[in-house]
């Protein structure tokens, strides 16, 4: 493949995350990181995040970017700076791997780009959690940049910077999400222990001791920070509960499913790794690189296979170490095999992400999703004023809060505690038949109540149904 077409596709690809920038309201849960970085900003706690005033789990350096950008452009925008930065993150991985195949492996240019395409047209990179507005592409972006600034660390003589930026790397990836970046990056030195000449093993060893004591900024994060106790014994509850609640059926049926969820994720580098693998009849890429690569992206998809429960988007940091792994495999096979076995998965690809970016999944989340803008609305309307709290943790009512949020700024931000004394709003996933007839409604998923000392005063509309973007 030329030079030409293969960054012609790359282009393509990068330019095809600015649709969804702007075009496509909040999906799942993306409002959740928009919602606490206005609670952070309004209550002036940058190193607490809350969540409807209440303390979250999570650390809060996506958070941080997302005020830093609200502060400079406002905040209406933060769905936007959102996938920004997820856009941002793909697109910088997409290059880290161009950069580690041309500069430390040695490929050409051509094949170190081919290895850069190969990881931007994974479908959950281009089409799913790679421009969504989560914290995983963030974090994808930081561990991946942290195993490439290890494999450098071992691979040249002058390392102590290599392996400071590494430390940094790994550091920033817990502080976007978890302490699993330090897992995803020792799982890497495991596999290059076992699988690098004796010769370097020292160097694996240093950088993996490096890591280790950097354990120690992490300790420090949990000791130091407001809510850092609840955010440590938080994350072990949430480690532990995947691998001991749950019989052996879901066990076993979260293999299977994740498995086959993962292998759609990565195609269609899935499908050119599962062709690779049938000619050759084996595993190996025939170079050190690629072995690495893909034992260390196996090491780190087994824990996440083998739970009770996981979710896909977790393994964003892998995409980079599969993409190498298949371009070790598609390079040593070459000659027998025709370009069009990665050229046409490629090119389906992209003709799918552009029928996506052209409007397919708006008009999907038009047609089957709530109009989100219109709900927010409407509950400010019934309002008129009043406190508006809310119980809602679902997607629906955690974007609608936002939404009100940052529509009633002088009005703080909605919490969950509320007072019966006074007059409310309430914002409610479930019926609550102690709060008598809901004043509106979405289908059996949302539900608004009016009450406190002065509800008969209240000027709330009689009930009402919420459908498919209109009030019925």
């Amino acid at each position: 493949m030329s030079n030409r077409r293969l960054l012609a596709i790359w282009l393509i690809c990068a330019l095809s995350y600015i649709p969804f920038l702007f075009s496509v309201q909040f999906t799942g849960e993306e409002a959740i990181y928009s919602l606490i970085p206005f609670e952070m900003s309004t209550s002036g706690r940058f190193l607490e995040p809350t969540i409807y005033g209440e303390a979250y789990r999570r650390p809060p350096l996506l958070n941080w970017l997302v005020i830093a950008l609200a502060e400079v452009a406002g905040w209406d925008g933060t769905l936007t700076y959102l996938r920004l930065i997820s856009s941002a993150s793909s697109i910088l991985s997409s290059a880290l791997v161009f950069l580690l195949l041309r500069s430390q492996v040695g490929l050409t240019f051509n094949h170190a780009l081919l290895g850069s395409v190969l990881y931007i047209i994974c479908w959950q990179v281009l089409g799913g959690y790679g421009w969504k507005g989560y914290s995983d592409a963030l974090f994808g972006f930081f561990v991946f940049s942290s195993l490439v600034f290890a494999w450098l660390a071992i691979e040249r003589s002058s390392s102590v910077g290599w392996i400071l930026l590494t430390v940094l790397a790994c550091f920033f990836a817990f502080l976007t999400k978890a302490v699993t970046s330090y897992f995803f990056l020792l799982a890497f030195l495991f596999a290059y222990i076992l699988l690098c000449s004796p010769a370097i093993r020292p160097r694996v060893f240093l950088v993996s001791i490096s890591v280790v004591l950097s354990g120690l900024l992490v300790v420090g994060w949990y000791q130091l920070t407001p809510f850092g106790s609840m955010m440590a014994s938080g994350a072990t509850v949430d480690i532990l509960d995947r691998f001991t609640t749950g019989s052996f059926i879901d066990f076993f049926t979260n293999a299977i499913n994740f498995s086959g969820e993962t292998y759609l994720n990565f195609f269609p580098i899935s499908l050119i790794l599962t062709f690779l693998w049938i000619k050759q009849r084996s595993f190996n890429s025939g170079t050190t690189w690629g072995n690495v690569a893909g034992l260390a992206a196996l090491l780190n998809f087994l824990p996440y296979a083998f739970t009770s429960h996981t979710h896909s988007r977790y393994l964003m940091p892998l995409y980079g170490l599969v993409a190498i792994y298949c371009l070790a495999l598609y390079l040593r096979h070459r000659a027998e095999i025709t370009e069009n076995i990665v050229w046409r998965p490629i090119v389906l690809v992209v003709l799918l992400k552009l029928l996506f970016s052209a409007g397919l999944f708006q008009w999907y989340t038009e047609m089957k999703r709530p109009n989100l803008e219109e709900l927010s609305s409407q509950v400010i309307t019934i309002a008129d004023g009043r406190r508006i709290y809310s119980k809602d943790e679902s997607w629906i009512g955690i974007s609608v809060s936002d939404l009100i949020n940052r529509s009633r700024v002088q009005q703080g931000f909605i919490t969950k505690d509320f007072e019966r004394s006074q007059d409310f709003v309430l914002l409610s996933r479930f019926p609550l038949a102690s709060l008598g007839v809901p004043v509106l409604t979405y289908r059996d998923e949302f539900f608004v109540y009016c009450g406190g000392t002065g509800i008969t005063g209240l000027t709330c509309p009689k009930s009402t149904v919420f459908f498919k973007g209109s009030l019925q």
